[in-house]
């Protein structure tokens, strides 16, 4: 329906939106870090960011299926 594809649409867009702003705090973060451990951390929390930001649409778009 209608409705689904929207709810689909605007998941993905969700997730998009969810998966730039992740990107920017991590090449902010990289910039700002001054040791390895900093840069780890940074790497770290993107990529728990990004994974979250799936798990949310993979939800969002489980419940309309």
């Amino acid at each position: 329906t209608t409705k689904s594809a929207e709810a689909l649409k605007d998941a993905d867009e969700a997730y998009k939106e969810a998966k730039r702003q992740a990107d920017i705090a991590y090449k902010e973060a990289k910039k700002t870090a001054v040791d390895k451990q900093a840069k780890k951390a940074a790497e770290e929390a993107h990529k728990q960011a990004i994974k979250q930001a799936k798990q949310v649409r993979d939800e969002a778009t489980r419940k309309i299926r």
